[in-house]
């Protein structure tokens, strides 16, 4: 199991192979024009400037950017109305918006200090929760097909809100209806406590030969004993210890199988074998949440350490719209502490919007799978997981995508690469876009000729590559190039290993202008075990 120095060898190895790989053709961040809401204007520009606003649409192909968007005030102090064009094509949308003084503060990072929200296939939407008074930015794009690359529409909105009214004296408002109403901590306490698991099991290999207890958290989802757990915490096992603590602190002792577990998503569904009624927690909307909603995580962390009492820590919505490993993430500056994972992040009305998953640093910065991302994979896991995943791109937006099957994983993943890995260390594939500084008019004819060049320099390293073919082929309606060698100084630890790379622009050129290379290698002594499954990997390739 300790494979991390051959693995970061291999990551540093194949990013360097990764700079002889094909000339990408990313369309150059363009400045956005912006609108106020009565007016169109030029955007102001924040020092530093944003150099990747949403670029206007030359030559567009359905689904069309949104061509309007108007914002105006809400009956209420923080709200804003906002409607917009419908886009032809369009699924959904993405709302976008972002305080001015916060722009102007960001930076280079002013993209990362904006605020989004997923839609449904509506045109108009009403925003909560900002602060009356202040100015801010809006934007909306149109999305063409689910997890699809937003297109941004070339135009913003800017908008002061309506200040707070002055108090007044009359009467106590009438309190929202049921079901829309804050519960109190106490009322919190008694919904998830009844529903909360802490599971264990006992793990042994050559590392721990005596065997290690490994505990993580899981959340009861229907009466029968469904439970909603990450699926690091039961990678490693088919059957679970489950613990359930009452309102009076009684401990029950049950056992549970494993149904399912994710490929990309760190999910996973355990049902426990009994045949009583169990209490449960709703999964709500996650695409309603927006920044600073206040959330509660909920976990057994640490294990036995800290003893059997559920830990419950508080905080807010940091950010909506993180992507890891192709996954929708809620961050959070509630504490997710290790044991929490697999845990319910729950809102103040007591339904789960998140799964408590990670800890990134230590600045208060914790990850939670979606709940609308648990909701569109409960079917998949509960029939014993998917048997493969489709891995979009989307956190950098190139917009490709390809099938990963199970065994799997994302090793790193950076800008311009993304590194996957088998789990036994003998196949490894990298996909790589890169960035070109100034203009440059890609076509096939520049493709071929890019491609030989990487063709010719693989040649030219007699000692460490035997080069064994090299030719011109078509799927998915794109042009590839094929080029599949051996490297005698194999960045596996089993010697020789075989690859075969694609090399391609974006089928979508020129409105997505990128260009790739895909490769797959493996242990030479692997191809014949593995060789149909590589190629289904490289046959799923949709730039």
């Amino acid at each position: 199991m300790n494979r991390t120095t051959a693995r970061n060898t291999v990551i540093v190895s194949l990013l360097l192979l990764a700079t002889v790989a094909v000339i990408v053709l990313l369309a150059g961040g363009a400045g956005a024009g912006t609108a106020s809401a009565q007016e169109s204007t030029p955007a102001p520009t924040p020092t530093p400037a944003p150099t990747a606003t949403p670029p206007p649409a030359a030559t567009p192909t359905p689904p069309l950017p949104p061509a309007n968007i108007a914002a105006v005030n809400g009956a209420n102090p923080g709200e804003v109305n906002l409607t917009w064009d419908a886009a032809a094509g369009a699924t959904s949308y993405r709302v976008g918006w972002i305080a001015h003084d916060d722009l102007l503060a960001a930076g280079a990072n002013w993209l990362e200090r904006f605020a989004f929200v997923d839609l449904g296939a509506k045109t108009a939407y009403t925003l909560t929760r900002l602060t009356p008074g202040a100015d801010y930015w809006l934007i909306v794009a149109s999305i063409g097909e689910p997890n699809g690359a937003p297109q941004w529409a070339a135009r913003w909105v800017r908008l002061t809100l309506a200040g707070a009214p002055p108090p007044t004296a009359g009467p106590t408002p009438t309190p929202p209806p049921d079901g829309d109403t804050p519960l109190t901590r106490a009322e919190l306490v008694r919904l998830v406590k009844p529903a909360l698991a802490q599971l264990s099991y006992t793990f042994t290999d050559d590392n721990y030969p005596e065997g290690v207890t490994i505990s993580g958290t899981g959340f009861i989802v229907r009466a029968d004993g469904l439970l909603v757990t990450n699926a690091h915490v039961v990678r490693e096992t088919e059957t679970v210890t489950v613990h359930l603590q009452n309102l009076q602190g009684e401990m029950q002792e049950l056992k549970g199988r494993v149904l399912g577990r994710g490929i990309l998503a760190d999910l996973a569904l355990v049902q426990i074998d009994s045949d009583q009624t169990f209490p449960i927690l709703e999964l709500g909307d996650s695409d309603a949440v927006q920044g600073a909603d206040e959330v509660t995580a909920w976990g057994y962390p640490y294990g036995d350490f800290l003893g059997t009492y559920p830990t419950v820590t508080r905080g807010i919505i940091s950010s909506l719209g993180r992507i890891f490993e192709d996954t929708d993430y809620l961050q959070t500056d509630a504490a997710i502490n290790p044991g929490n994972s697999g845990g319910p992040l729950v809102d103040r009305f007591g339904r789960v919007v998140g799964v408590n998953t990670a800890a990134v640093g230590g600045d208060n910065t914790g990850l939670a799978i979606a709940s609308n991302e648990v909701k569109r994979r409960l079917d998949e896991l509960e029939s014993g997981g998917p048997a493969k995943a489709t891995y979009r791109g989307r956190k950098f937006g190139y917009g490709y995508a390809l099938d990963i099957p199970a065994g799997w994983y994302i090793l790193i993943e950076f800008s311009e690469c993304t590194l996957f890995a088998d789990a036994d260390g003998t196949r490894l594939a990298l996909i790589c876009a890169e960035d070109i500084a100034g203009k440059y008019d890609a076509d096939q004819d520049q493709l071929a000729a890019h491609a030989e060049k990487v063709w010719s320099e693989l040649r030219e390293q007699e000692q460490e590559i035997d080069p064994l073919s090299f030719r011109r082929v078509r799927q998915n309606e794109a042009q590839f190039y094929r080029l599949e060698y051996r490297n005698l100084a194999s960045y596996l630890e089993c010697g020789v290993d075989h690859t075969v790379a694609l090399v391609a622009l974006s089928a979508a050129y020129p409105e997505n202008p990128h260009g790739f290379t895909w490769q797959v290698l493996m242990c030479e002594s692997s191809r014949q075990q593995h060789g149909q499954e590589r190629q289904a990997m490289l046959d799923s390739f949709r730039p």
